[in-house]
């Protein structure tokens, strides 16, 4: 069966950084777009794979985010170490694959921002 805006949000929270109370206005605003996109979807009649590999032809999987950055320059800079720049360049150098280019990629790189780097000036905005 069809998933409700309520439901479609359950699935996508993983992705956002704070969970969504009942009373969230923002939660509401969310719910109200997902029906507006399901609404848009099935009024498009498209092929699902069709429009799903389009999406992924259009939006990268990959995208250098500054705590990224950051992890690579300090290992570069303080252990002369530059095995993670090499890595992310590998990684970004075909952002759209879903195969991984380097192990363990998506484990590593395909993540929201971690706790460390939230709040740590520099890094934590555009990540």
């Amino acid at each position: 069966g069809e998933m409700s805006s309520s439901e479609a949000l359950e699935a996508l929270s993983p992705a956002f950084y704070k969970g969504f109370l009942p009373e969230d206005n923002e939660k509401k605003a969310w719910e109200a777009w997902l029906e507006r996109y399901h609404n848009r979807i099935k009024a498009d009649d498209r092929d699902p794979q069709e429009r799903i590999e389009e999406m992924r032809r259009a939006n990268p999987k990959f995208i250098l985010r500054n705590w990224m950055a950051t992890l690579a320059y300090r290992s570069a800079e303080n252990d002369n170490d530059f095995s993670l720049v090499k890595e992310l360049h590998a990684v970004l150098a075909d952002p759209y694959a879903e195969e991984d280019a380097v192990k363990n990629a998506t484990e590593r790189w395909f993540l929201k921002t971690p706790d460390w780097a939230q709040n740590m000036p520099g890094v934590s905005f555009m990540s």
